[in-house]
Order: C-alpha cells, then structure tokens, then sequence
C-alpha cells in the first residue's frame, strides 16, 4: 500500500525513518524530575514499600548524570510516585472543599 499511495505524500513522509530515538524526549522530561525527587523528603513509592530509598534515590542520581540506571523501569516508578502525589492533593483539595 505504501507505493501504491506514494506519490500522494507529502515528500517528508515518504522516507522511512526510525524510531529508535524515541526514548531522546523521555530523557529530557525525566532528568529535571529526578532532580526534584532528590530533593524530596517524602517519597510515596519509598513509604508504601515499592522501592528501597537508597536504591531509588541511587538510580535518579545516575539518570541526573546521564548514566545507566534501567531507564524504563525507573520511568514506570517515576510515573507511579507522580500519580501518587497527584492523588494526595486532588483528596487534600476535596476535603477542604467539603469543610469549606
């Protein structure tokens, strides 16, 4: 189908690319929220025991310095411990909402 409707896309698209620089952009999110969670004094994903601290606080240092720290899996933890503050504050808001 592709040289079927070829000459139909626009010259930009019609050059197969790669996509192995998709991580590039996760990178360049994660690295100022590693810095951040290494400043924080509470760590949800630490306090409900899905990650030791020391290993955490280890593995943001390395993706701080642009080492190897297994990317992927720390993205997912980064991910869950935003998710668990998003949460707090959105119960935090509604209860004074309700107080209010």
């Amino acid at each position: 189908m592709r040289s079927a409707l070829l000459d139909l896309w626009p010259p930009k698209l019609r050059k197969p690319r790669s996509k192995g620089l998709f991580d590039v952009p996760w990178l360049e999110a994660l690295r100022p929220l590693a810095n951040s969670l290494l400043k924080e004094r509470q760590l949800h994903v630490v306090e409900r025991g899905f990650v030791g601290r020391t290993s955490f606080l280890s593995r943001q240092e390395r993706l701080s310095a642009g080492l190897d720290c297994n990317e992927p899996q720390l993205r997912r933890v980064d991910l869950r411990e935003l998710w668990l503050r998003n949460r707090g504050q959105s119960r935090l808001s509604e209860a004074g909402l309700e107080a209010a």
